[in-house]
């Protein structure tokens, strides 16, 4: 009997540590809220999980995600309309946080969906639509940086937890 136990144990213990990150669809508003409810800055990101370095840009996010994840809210948006693609990514580097896909009600290209929710979320803040890869958001719900360039700056991640 005690054997039994043990095992059933070891099978959930190996089963909790091998967790997958949970995908969700989110909307600008959604993601807005969750900003709001929080206490930490946060960064909004989007990324293509079936573009051609997308291994090597995950493995970047969970770097980052893993110095900064317990001090900044992560929201890594994926422009796709196929979760498993983003599935087969968590699966390839191993990545257990939460990864989101872009939520909009239109039936629009993959490209345009992008465009519509930047722009409900930066109007959410008030802010004038542009094209970002990545925003900083302060813990008092400000935007603090726009971004274009696809690598992390560090010295706006500083300005964030200061």
């Amino acid at each position: 009997m005690k054997k039994i136990i043990l095992f059933i144990a070891l099978c959930f213990f190996t089963a909790s540590s091998f967790a997958q990150a949970e995908i969700k669809t989110l909307t600008a508003k959604q993601v807005y809220d969750l900003i709001q409810q929080s206490n930490k800055p946060s960064i909004v990101e989007f990324w293509v999980p079936n573009c051609s370095n997308n291994v090597e840009i995950v493995k970047e996010y969970k770097k980052v995600v893993e110095k900064y994840g317990n001090e900044i809210d992560f929201y890594l948006m994926g422009i796709t309309a196929k979760p498993e693609l983003v599935q087969e990514l968590i699966d390839k580097t191993g990545f257990n946080y939460p990864l989101y896909i872009i939520n909009v009600a239109q039936q629009i290209n993959l490209m345009e969906k992008r465009t519509v929710f930047e722009q409900q979320f930066l109007s959410l803040f008030k802010k004038k639509h542009r094209q970002f890869i990545r925003v900083y958001i302060t813990k008092d719900h400000k935007v603090l940086k726009i971004n274009k360039a696809l690598d992390i700056d560090e010295k706006t991640l500083g300005r964030l937890l200061e």
